[in-house]
């Protein structure tokens, strides 16, 4: 009859057989799991939004950040007029009684142009000819 340590060695040489096994099977189970995913044009994002709807919960995707748009600015101060509460120096103009139309993006930029003189074009220097 073995004793307990023989017993545990054998417990310990199975326990790595299984674990090698378990490696071995996780590893063909990812390269067949990649070559589906190729196939059919699969991403992690799309695995990730299937897992969470058959645990019934809401997944949040991260997108890519949009391209903020300013609307108003007033030096270095800008805002989108979206929503959410107004920037203290909006408030500040408005209690002031200033129009916050004055400082739309646009409106300052149309300005500019109107007030600056155009430019004289510069005499064109055409290369003589080689030839």
């Amino acid at each position: 009859m073995p004793t307990i340590v023989e017993l545990q060695a054998q417990m310990a040489a199975l326990q790595q057989q299984i674990e090698e096994k378990q490696a071995e099977g996780r590893k063909q189970a990812l390269a067949e799991v990649i070559a589906k995913m190729d196939e059919f044009g699969i991403t992690t994002a799309d695995i990730d939004a299937a897992k969470a709807k058959s645990k019934g919960k809401k997944l949040v995707i991260a997108t890519a950040a949009k391209e903020k748009v300013i609307k108003y600015r007033m030096g270095e101060n800008t805002w989108s007029g979206g929503k959410g509460p107004k920037p203290k120096w909006v408030k500040e103009l408005l209690e002031q009684g200033k129009k916050l139309e004055d400082y739309l993006v646009d409106k300052i930029k149309h300005k500019a142009t109107e007030n600056k003189a155009p430019e004289p074009k510069a005499p064109e220097n055409k290369p003589e000819s080689l030839f």
